[in-house]
C-alpha cells in the first residue's frame, strides 16, 4: 500500500475508534491491573504509526524524512513486524519519571512535526509541536499512555492493511522470516492500481458504517 493509503485507512479507523471511546478506556496492562487511555489523545502519534512502518522503502517520503534509517532496513522487514507494536503496548505500564515522560512526548511531538509539516523551517515548526506534546504530558498522566496507544495502534493497523497485499508480512518474526498475508486468493490487493483505491473506498464505507451503526442513523 501508499503511504497516502496507510494514512487515510488508519486515521479514518483510529478517528471513529477514538470517537467512539471518547471519553476514556480501560485496558489490561502488565504490571497493572487496568490502564485508563484516552484515545483522542493519540491521534496524532496514530498518523504517525501509520506511516512509519515505511521508513525502510528508500526514497519513500518517510525515509526521506528520516533518510539515516532506510540504509540499515530491508523492505517489510523488522519493522514490518509486531515487535514495535508491543514495545508501544509495554511502555505504557511503565512508570516514567517526569524528566522521562516529557521527553518522549517531545519526540514524538518531534516526529509527528516533522512527518505531516511540508515546506521551509520544519525542523523549527516540528520543535514547537514537540513543545505542545510536552506541555501536554506535564499536564496529566494520561497523556503518553495514550500517546504509545495511538502509535502502537497506527503501526498494527499498517501491518493489517498490508496484508491485504499478495507480499504480506513477517508477522510471526521470530520465529519464521516468512511473510504471510490474508487468505483471499484472487481479491488481494495489487499497490498503486484500481485495486488499491477499491480496497480504501471500501475500508472507509466500513468505517462509516461503524460510525453510523454507533449512532443510530444506520439500523438493521
Amino acid at each position: 500500500m501508499t503511504v497516502q493509503t496507510h494514512l487515510i485507512a488508519t486515521t479514518t479507523s483510529y478517528a471513529v475508534f477514538a470517537y467512539l471511546y471518547r471519553k476514556g478506556i480501560n485496558i489490561p496492562v502488565i504490571g497493572t491491573n487496568r490502564l485508563t487511555i484516552y484515545p483522542l489523545l493519540g491521534i496524532p502519534t496514530a498518523m504517525a504509526g501509520a506511516m512509519l512502518p515505511d521508513v525502510d522503502i528508500e526514497n519513500s517520503r518517510v525515509s526521506r524524512k528520516f533518510p539515516f534509517l532506510s540504509p540499515f532496513l530491508k523492505h517489510r522487514g523488522v519493522t514490518h513486524t509486531l515487535l514495535f507494536v508491543a514495545v508501544c503496548y509495554l511502555a505504557m505500564s511503565v512508570n516514567y519519571s517526569l524528566n522521562i515522560k516529557l521527553i518522549i512526548s517531545a519526540i514524538f511531538g518531534l516526529i509527528f512535526g516533522i512527518l505531516m509539516l511540508k515546506g521551509r523551517f520544519v525542523f523549527l515548526k516540528a520543535l514547537v509541536i514537540a513543545g505542545a506534546f510536552t506541555a501536554l504530558s506535564y499536564a496529566g498522566d494520561e497523556v503518553l499512555p495514550s500517546l504509545l496507544f495511538g502509535m502502537g495502534f497506527g503501526w498494527l493497523f499498517h501491518i493489517i492493511e498490508d496484508m491485504f497485499n499478495k507480499k504480506g508480512c513477517p508477522i510471526l518474526w521470530p520465529l519464521t522470516n516468512k511473510k504471510l498475508h490474508l487468505p483471499l486468493g484472487p481479491f488481494l490487493v495489487r499497490t498503486r492500481t484500481w485495486q488499491e483505491a477499491v480496497f480504501l473506498i471500501i475500508w472507509e464505507g466500513v468505517n462509516a458504517a461503524i460510525l453510523l451503526i454507533y449512532m443510530n442513523v444506520l439500523r438493521f
